[in-house]
């Protein structure tokens, strides 16, 4: 060793003196040998917990090839020997020898220390360790101990096991794996396929498996004997085997009804239990008892939070985590059933302080710290070179308090050092290096160029290596660096608050015994960076625009490389921002919300300094979202949830609302409860069996805020009883000899368990029967049950009832009847009352009662119905129904000799029949009796549909319809009418002038009225016994001035007459006071004219000539004022008979006229016929038929207001039916029909003018109801 170290004394001289670098030297010096890849089993890798401290755990199978890696790093390159039992490994051993090939079956690899194993038997069963080593030292690898696995099978099983349980009780299906070496994972499975993952066993609050593999049930439910089918016990061994074994099959067989039971202790694990420090601490307390134990948990009598359920798992434990424990489970039979145990908290040994490899340098110190952690506290061994330090003579090297130095080291020094850290719960191996090295300096990294700012502080780095250590001094030119603002550490040096004077050449020097090396460097100093406009601070509301701006000054040296950025809350501004917008000087935020909110930063930077300002922006708005909701306690009807207090936006939070998600109702989010604005922490009520989701809404001054994010983890509620049975139960009695039974269908969120199902009991009071049935379909809420009975009386239950029983309240009792018949009872001796005076609208009748007992009546007796109908239409019958409670007198038959009754809105001027039945609630008996009666005229309702057609400067012209119901014959009409002066209403004046009738309808025209003056109107129809009601509207005479000038509509051409139809221009608002046609032939220069048209928009020109052209237009005249329409060209038929008089000679022609003729006259009878018997053809009805509305028959009164509002001169309209006529063709008698011109009006009947008249509704149309409300 002595002539190797003057060997490389000499070399290393040699090298400096020849100039060569010392680095060249220390890439090329010997290291001593360290491990770098410690031994891992292969090919068994995925075995977390097989290290363990400074062992390592290999499985292994027989017959297998095991490769035990190690790789060390060291120069000269290391040799390795593996150890077994503490001996080294004889590779030629005859153990090692394969009985089958005759070779070793052990090799070691030849460029690293790998160590390959084949055809691996119980021999091979040991401890190994890995030694690597070079000249300078030896190092050691973790030990490896090699284990044999085993996989046991299960016993074989023929005939699995049948274990009775009673419903409700509780049971232990045993599972005794066999031994498995590492240990199998236990679990059971519903198949005889144990690798599906969809056959496990569902383990819940009611169903448990324990750690040795036992499966136990809380209580058993009637599903649990799954038709039969085994409970199998698997276990598999996942490292080594991967397989899969089977055994101990069981078979549940239940019986009995389900029993309610209180809590009991099933199983527990250890109650004492040593954890280790950052590892993990299980226990487990399993409970029995109906309805299923809720499970809580405590440490040191406190309740623990969001620990729930029948096992505890403290994950990287703490010493706070030592202590008592408590389980307790309880049920509504039971208080709680309280399992205690103990946990202490040990740790094995880790490295406070863990040793490194050091380089040092020839006459330098090193130090070793080995110094462990641990309870107990762990015992420390040292090792060199793989020897106890005992057996290790010391050089220069002391130990104390598990610290080994070594002092004024020389070059031969160089050694490899192990510790060993020990207690009851593991080891702890370290194995490092020293070398020791001897080598001049050098600099790798020197001062450089460097560019600063006034104020800075500056770093000038020097970095050098050699051994010993160089010293480093630092010079400016020729003064050396010294004094308080120089601050030198290690290889750098540190200048503070510089100034322009320290601008200059830096040199720094490294030396020790070998040689000394320099390097030198330049420092500029520019003037500082400052923010001349800073941004100011901002307090806006949500929604309101921002903008910030900010300027700065720098050196103008770097004025090209400044810039400005902006940090929001110290974070680059996201400028791709669409609501933000960027400005030279700064920027805008556009609209903003509360994600605004926020500390906004101008940095202004050239590369060399920087400065900074920043400016608050509050933004009020709505609460944000909370955060971090989480679920504290889930249990089979409640929840517990804390949230963080949402950020309030600078408007204090008034309310929390907690929202509920379930996974019946997919992305609907329901109000589950609220809390105070200062309470962040709620308990609120749930549903069983339902999976949960939680969130929470702020909302504050400014409203509601966004929604946190749904809670985590699912709260999911355990199975339970429902909580209530269906409701709005009804029976249906409307078919005999069925009862029908409906109820609500209950929500799937309310079943609170699997096997929902409705269970209906129905009971015939009378004779005790009952029928049962089981609704499986919760949407099936109809059952239809066949009693072959008439209304009989029943109590119904409806229930509700899942896998773990019926809802606990008592149904309600429904009492109900199977259904009605035809009454076998009839009303006798109907007759009008003799008390009662007739008139044209009312009569009184009495008959005898009948038996109203729901056997005679065959269901419940609800009255009787009178019926009446007209002698020629006896299919169409009116009913009025007489409720029982409306029937005079008591009901009480001995006391009430006869049942009265009133029949109102009876048809006036009628002759009728009329009887009266019994009725129940479905059904009526047969008819009376048929009285005859005919109703007495009377006098008539309203007329219809009366309006303003069109108005002049003196006259106002009007139409209507006869009344709906008139009520006897209508002789005549009254048309009254008063001037109006703002609220007042004049003398009521009767207007004399001429009522036309034609096509169903009325007109008039009102002469000698006032110009520009507003008239209340009044019609009453009038009958025999006298006027009828008062229907009227008010409408207003135009302004003196120009009429109208009219526009010809229709020009149709006869053989010897013309018929011309116009109307007025609808922007007018005043017409003519009379209207007449001018004609002539073509070619005159004459016009002759018609007389005057006073009522008519059209008018006819006879004796003209055929087959001749003529010139026609309408003149229209007020006072002296005359406006005539545009002229139109027309030509008579005439010319036309020659080319057609063969066709009206024809046989065929001359029938067709006959037969038409015939026609017309049978149809003109009829409408006489109809007309003397008082059924005339209503306007209504045919315009009802036709698709036109109804006028509205609120108010007698039309009033002169359109429905925007404004003043319109004429109330109402005119009338299609009244002033249309067809005059188109030669057949027609112009005489008969009078003023009737179609043209003159528009689609929905009114005036086409600027006074036409504004939509005025017209009374009911429709024929009267064939079914009355007795009064």
């Amino acid at each position: 060793m002595y002539k190797m170290t003057a060997f490389q004394n000499f070399i290393t001289t040699l090298l400096l003196m020849i100039n060569i670098p010392s680095s060249f030297m220390a890439r090329i010096v010997d290291r001593p040998p360290h491990v770098i890849q410690q031994p891992s089993p292969i090919p068994y890798r995925g075995c977390a917990e097989c290290v363990q401290g400074d062992r390592v755990l290999v499985y292994f199978k027989e017959g297998d090839t095991i490769t035990l890696t190690c790789q060390a790093s060291g120069r000269p390159a290391p040799e390795y020997t593996w150890t077994k039992n503490g001996r080294e490994i004889d590779f030629d051993a005859v153990e090692y020898i394969s009985p089958i090939t005759n070779i070793t079956r052990i090799v070691s690899e030849v460029t690293g220390g790998s160590l390959t194993i084949e055809e691996t038997s119980d021999y091979d069963i040991g401890l190994y360790q890995c030694s690597a080593y070079n000249t300078l030292g030896r190092s050691l690898s973790k030990k490896v101990q090699m284990i044999k696995a085993v996989n046991e099978p299960f016993p074989s099983v023929t005939v699995p096991k049948r274990i009775n349980v009673v419903i409700g009780n509780s049971v232990t299906l045993t599972c005794n794996p066999p031994l498995s070496i590492p240990k199998a994972i236990v679990y059971w499975t519903d198949t005889n396929d144990p690798s599906s993952a969809g056959s496990r066993i569902t383990l819940d609050d009611r169903v448990v498996m324990d750690y040795s593999g036992n499966l136990h049930f809380a209580n058993v439910i009637p599903s649990d004997n799954r038709s039969g089918e085994p409970y199998v016990c698997n276990a598999w061994q996942k490292t080594v085997f991967r397989s899969f074994l089977q055994g101990d099959d069981k078979i549940i067989q239940t019986k009995g009804s389900m029993g309610k039971f209180p809590v009991s202790v099933m199983w527990h694990s250890n109650r004492t239990v040593i954890g280790l420090l950052g590892e993990t601490a299980k226990f487990m307390c399993i409970f029995a008892g109906n309805p299923t134990p809720k499970i809580t948990w405590k440490h040191r009598g406190i309740p623990m939070e969001n620990k729930t359920g029948h096992e505890l798992i403290i994950k990287n434990l703490k010493y706070s985590n030592q202590g008592d424990y408590e389980c307790e489970g309880q049920n509504k039979l039971s208080k709680g059933i309280v399992v205690r145990f103990s946990l202490t908290v040990e740790s094995q040994p880790s490295w406070a302080t863990p040793p490194v490899n050091q380089d040092v340098g020839v006459t330098e110190d090193a130090t070793f710290q080995c110094i462990p952690q641990g309870l107990p506290k762990p015992t420390v061994e040292w090792f060199i070179n793989g020897k106890p330090i005992s057996e290790v003579p010391a050089t220069r090297r002391t130990l104390a308090n598990d610290v080994l130095t070594f002092q004024n080291l020389e070059r031969h020094d160089s050694q490899v050092i192990q510790c060993l850290a020990t207690n009851k719960h593991g080891t702890l191996w370290a194995d490092v290096y020293l070398n020791v090295l001897a080598y001049g300096p050098e600099i790798t990294s020197g001062p450089g160029q460097l560019t600063v700012a006034e104020g800075q502080s500056v770093t000038l780095t020097c970095e050098n290596d050699g051994k010993p250590q160089p010293q480093l001094t630092w010079n400016k030119g020729a003064q050396v660096l010294r004094g308080s603002r120089y601050t030198q550490t290690g290889s750098s040096i540190t200048i503070a608050d510089v100034s322009s004077a320290d601008g200059g050449t830096y040199t720094c020097t490294a030396r020790n015994k070998y040689a000394i090396k320099s390097s030198s460097g330049s420092l500029t100093v520019r003037k500082r960076t400052r923010i001349i406009s800073a941004p100011q601070d901002k307090n806006v509301t949500f929604s309101s625009p921002v903008i910030f701006k900010c300027n700065a000054f720098t050196d103008s040296a770097e004025s090209d490389n400044l810039k400005i950025s902006w940090l929001k809350d110290g974070v680059p501004l996201d400028t791709s921002d669409p609501n933000i917008e960027m400005r030279p000087d700064g920027f805008k935020i556009k609209e903003t919300s509360s994600a605004y909110t926020a500390n906004y930063t101008c940095w202004a930077h050239n590369g060399i300094d920087e400065a900074k300002a920043t400016a608050e922006l509050k933004v009020r708005a709505p609460p944000d979202p909370s955060r971090n909701i989480l679920v504290l306690n889930c249990d089979t009807r409640s929840v517990s949830l804390r949230w963080e207090k949402a950020r309030d936006n600078y408007s204090p939070i008034e309310r929390y609302v907690v929202e509920k998600h379930s996974g019946f109702n997919p992305g609907q989010w329901k109000y589950l409860t609220e809390t105070d604005g200062t309470v962040t922490e709620v308990v609120a009520e749930l549903s069983a069996w339902v999976n949960y989701t939680f969130r929470v809404k702020a909302f504050n001054g400014f409203g509601e805020g966004m929604p946190s994010d749904p809670s985590e983890p699912i709260c999911r509620t355990q199975k339970d009883y429902p909580d209530q049975h269906p409701k709005n139960v009804h029976i249906i009695d409307n078919e005999p000899n069925f009862l029908i039974v409906e109820w609500d269908a209950m929500d799937p969120i309310l079943h609170n368990a699997p096997g929902f199902r409705y269970r209906l009991i129905a009971r015939n009071k009378k004779t005790g029967y009952l029928h049962k049935f089981v609704i499986d379909d919760y949407l099936d809420t109809r059952k239809k049950i066949q009693t072959d009975d008439i209304y009989q009386e029943y109590e119904v239950y409806v229930m509700a009832s899942n896998e773990v029983g019926d809802a606990l309240p008592v149904p309600l009792t429904n009492i109900g009847h199977s259904g009605m018949w035809v009454p076998n009872v009839v009303p006798t001796n109907f007759e009008l009352d003799p008390d009662m005076n007739i008139t044209y609208e009312e009569a009184g009748f009495r008959w005898d009662p009948v038996d109203d007992s729901p056997e005679a009546m065959q269901g419940k007796f609800e009255g009787y119905k009178i019926r009446y109908w007209t002698p020629d239409n006896p299919d169409k019958k009116f009913e009025v129904i007489v409720r029982k409670e409306f029937l005079h007198g008591s009901r009480t038959r001995r006391e009430t000799y006869k049942e009265t009754a009133i029949v109102k809105n009876l048809p006036a001027f009628k002759n009728l029949q009329l009887d009266v039945v019994a009725i129940n609630t479905y059904h009526e008996s047969n008819g009376s009796n048929v009285l005859n009666l005919t109703t007495p005229e009377g006098v008539p309702d309203k007329v219809e549909r009366l309006r303003a057609t069109s108005r002049g400067v003196v006259y106002i012209k009007l139409s209507w319809e006869e009344p709906k119901r008139p009520n006897g014959k209508i002789i005549g009409y009254d048309v009254s009418y008063e001037e109006i002066h703002g609220l007042m209403i004049g003398e009521t004046m009767t207007s004399n002038d001429t009522i036309l009738e034609m096509n169903g309808g009325f007109m008039t025209r009102i002469n000698g009225l006032n110009e520009n003056t507003s008239y209340r109107i009044h019609v009453r129809a009038r009958t025999a016994p006298g006027l009828g009601d008062d229907m009227f509207i008010d409408a207003m005479t135009a302004i003196p001035g120009d009429p109208a000038v009219p526009q010809i509509d229709k020009v149709t051409p006869h053989f010897d007459s013309i018929n011309v139809s116009w109307t007025i221009n609808k922007n007018h608002d005043r017409a003519g006071y009379n209207h007449y046609v001018e004609y002539r032939r073509q070619g005159n220069h004459k016009w002759s004219e018609m007389p005057g048209e006073l009522m008519k928009s059209w008018q006819l020109v006879p004796n003209l000539t055929s087959g001749v052209t003529y010139e026609v237009q309408v003149v229209a005249t007020s006072g002296q004022e005359i406006k005539r329409s545009s002229v139109r060209t027309v030509v008579t038929l005439g010319a036309q008979v020659a080319q057609t008089q063969e066709v009206y000679e024809s046989l065929w022609f001359i029938i067709m006229l006959v037969a038409l003729a015939l026609l017309i006259i049978i149809f003109i009878i009829v409408c006489l016929v109809k007309r003397s018997r008082g059924d005339k053809y209503h306007v209504q009805e045919n315009e009802r038929l036709k698709g036109i509305p109804p006028e509205d028959k609120k108010s007698a009164h039309v009033n002169d207001f359109n429905e925007n509002g404004e003043k319109q001169p004429l109330a109402g309209g005119s009338d299609p039916d009244l002033e249309k006529a067809c005059l188109d063709s030669e057949q027609d008698s112009l005489e008969e029909y009078g003023d009737v011109d179609p043209s003159r009006f528009n689609e929905d009947g009114s005036f086409i003018g600027q006074y036409g008249a504004q939509n005025v509704s017209t009374a009911d149309e429709t024929q009267p109801s064939a079914m009355h409300t007795f009064v």
